[in-house]
């Protein structure tokens, strides 16, 4: 292993692979883009960006956050 942490292999990937994936983190949450981007507390026109591959300006944020809210909810769904 090369041991390189996992974000630092999600900065190297595409604009529009990072899209692809915050898109399905997106959508597994089960949540409109609206009230995604509110939820991080990002402005949903910088979200949409993102989605579509055309800006990735605060992409590691973006992957920071969705990684803290999926092991809260780790969390919560073992109690």
């Amino acid at each position: 292993m090369s041991g390189r942490s996992r974000l630092t292999r999600l900065m190297e990937l595409s604009p529009k692979k990072r899209g692809q994936l915050v898109r399905a983190a997106r959508v597994s949450l089960d949540m409109s883009q609206c009230k995604f981007a509110h939820h991080i507390g990002m402005e949903p026109q910088r979200l949409s960006r993102i989605e579509r591959g055309e800006s990735d300006l605060y992409f590691s944020e973006l992957v920071e956050l969705c990684l803290v809210m999926a092991l809260r909810r780790r969390k919560v769904e073992r109690k």
